[in-house]
């Protein structure tokens, strides 16, 4: 008789506990099909790319699930050059493909986070609105290249389609070219499982 208590009272425990477990489990998840902001950070172009080049990118605004942010505005996510063509005279437009591989966090560690370029987000749209990553001082330099885009060189992305798998097609004889701070949306290919807590960091 005792042991049937006892066993009764574990398996009332585990359906105590279970749902616990899984909301925690849950919250450190970013479902496939979640789209985000990346912005460039550094010049990324058709003309001198190669593939296998690799880049970095900052999160531009939180990513967040069930209320919980999973990753913070200001996250390096790695990405590299899966296709390029430069452009010929006038016979044909510059492509570059970007795929995002991994995100990483500050004290090296990283997680499988696929991918692939849904957009480009205008620069203007951005400005003076309240930026997470500028205004927590780890996304300065966004801010700076962002101005210089917007200030300036924005022509450089007018232009550019944007195809399946994230290939990005410029204009008859002319260059993909991408500044530092250009914003890319971006949608997961698969769930990205956050395995570490983020630690907020040091103004």
């Amino acid at each position: 008789m005792r042991t049937r208590r006892t066993m009764a009272l574990i398996a009332a425990l585990s359906l105590l506990v279970t749902p616990a477990l899984a909301t925690t489990s849950q919250a450190n998840l970013i479902p496939p099909g979640t789209r985000t902001t990346l912005a460039l950070k550094g010049w990324l172009s058709s003309e001198d790319a190669k593939v296998g080049d690799t880049f970095e990118t900052w999160l531009v605004e939180d990513i967040s699930v069930e209320g919980q942010v999973v990753v913070p505005a200001g996250a390096i996510f790695v990405g590299r050059v899966a296709a390029v063509e430069s452009a010929k005279a006038l016979s044909r437009g510059g492509e570059l493909t970007l795929v995002v591989d991994k995100l990483v966090s500050g004290d090296g560690r990283s997680a499988a986070a696929p991918a692939t370029v849904a957009g480009l987000v205008d620069a203007s749209d951005t400005e003076g609105k309240d930026n997470k990553a500028k205004n927590a001082g780890i996304g300065g330099a966004i801010g700076g290249a962002m101005g210089a885009i917007v200030g300036g060189t924005t022509g450089l992305l007018v232009g550019l389609a944007v195809g399946a798998g994230g290939g990005l097609a410029a204009g008859r004889g002319k260059e993909v070219n991408l500044p530092e701070g250009t914003q890319l949306q971006v949608k997961f290919d698969q769930q990205v499982e956050v395995t570490w807590t983020w630690m907020p960091q040091e103004q």
